[in-house]
């Protein structure tokens, strides 16, 4: 009889053991399964906000292109304005006999300039 209650305290001391150890290692993976999961979501989160990080730098990237092409286009279109006037109102000169060589000379530097502004214009716009 006390073998056999020897073998019930050491059936339930294996047990208690056995069950001890068994709620240790559940406990162990479920904290590594749980911080393994706040890990990937961690990094989860900072690859998002990298990306949206990009995203902005992209968008500000873009925004002042834009704006530096509306600058261009405003700086070209009032450039070429005044030289296309002033070539518009020296055809009219030219219509007299009495302007002189120094006259005609200007006229026609205006009227070139006018027209390596109008051709460099594609070349501007290019490189921007």
């Amino acid at each position: 009889m006390i073998e056999q209650i020897d073998n019930i305290d050491i059936i339930k001391s294996v047990a208690f053991t056995f069950l001890t150890f068994f709620i240790v290692l559940v406990t162990l993976v479920v904290f590594i399964y749980l911080s393994r999961k706040k890990m990937l979501a961690q990094r989860l989160k900072t690859k998002e906000l990298e990306l949206q990080m990009q995203k902005d730098v992209v968008n500000i990237i873009i925004n002042t292109q834009e704006q530096e092409r509306s600058r261009i286009a405003r700086d070209l279109h009032d450039d070429i304005s005044s030289k296309l006037n002033a070539v518009s109102m020296s055809i009219h000169l030219l219509k007299r006999d009495s302007l002189s060589s120094s006259d005609r000379t200007e006229i026609s530097d205006n009227t070139l300039s006018a027209c390596q502004l109008i051709a460099k214009v594609p070349g501007e716009l290019h490189t921007t």
